[in-house]
């Protein structure tokens, strides 16, 4: 309570809720950082180059394009994952699976789908640079 009272936060429904969020969201995004090292290893890379964005049912409210992206399949160099890896925000419980030929086959996919369209442009300002 201190800290919140420090900071100025307020909570948006009781002190147990916003903890729950935080502590969540910072071990997904752990994990996630652990897995996309795995994923981007060089054997990894060569057995399963094919990764898959997955959309966690479990989530009470869950974002519409999250939905629309689930299912998608990207090679793993796809620019499309340096700004969509999950998670995507407080209480995303999205994540990536890697797959290889066998299970692109499974799914009947003959190769990657083609990057969702959301709206994400590169911006360059001539202040700072390139900004996504």
């Amino acid at each position: 309570k201190d800290i919140v009272a420090r900071h100025g936060w307020q909570y948006n429904g009781t002190a147990r809720w916003r903890s729950r969020v935080l502590y969540q969201t910072n071990l997904a995004t752990s994990y996630a950082a652990g897995r996309y090292r795995q994923m981007k290893s060089a054997a990894m890379v060569q057995r399963r180059p094919y990764w898959q964005y997955i959309h966690n049912d479990r989530v009470q409210n869950p974002r519409p394009h999250h939905v629309r992206w689930s299912g998608t399949v990207l090679r793993h160099d796809d620019p499309w994952w340096n700004t969509h890896y999950p998670p995507g925000g407080w209480g995303c419980r999205c994540y990536v699976r890697a797959l290889g030929p066998r299970q692109m086959a499974r799914l009947g996919k003959l190769g990657p789908d083609t990057a969702p369209s959301d709206g994400v442009r590169q911006v360059v300002r001539k202040a700072t640079g390139p900004n996504v």
